[in-house]
């Protein structure tokens, strides 16, 4: 995973997207961030970026998403940063 990159974090009771600001042992921090209420079809959104429900963190916050509950994490071409 590289620094500044966007992903998507798919965990086993949630998903978030952000950009990623450190991968730390037990951890990712990112930026940017968003709980992702509703992803729509996995396949298409990984595609299209285009979220059913996106829940936006404030901008300046760093989340942390630790790796135990984590399944998997793909690169995505652009966050979602609008409420919807």
């Amino acid at each position: 995973m590289i620094k500044g990159k966007n992903y998507i974090f798919r965990t086993v009771t949630m998903i978030y997207t952000g950009e990623l600001v450190d991968n730390l042992d037990d951890r990712f921090v990112v930026k940017k961030a968003a709980w992702i209420a509703d992803a729509g079809r996995w396949s298409n959104t990984l595609v299209s970026c285009d979220f059913n429900e996106v829940e936006p963190y404030p901008a300046e916050k760093e989340v942390h998403i630790y790796k135990t509950g984590m399944l998997d994490v793909v690169e995505i071409d652009k966050l979602p940063l609008e409420q919807k």
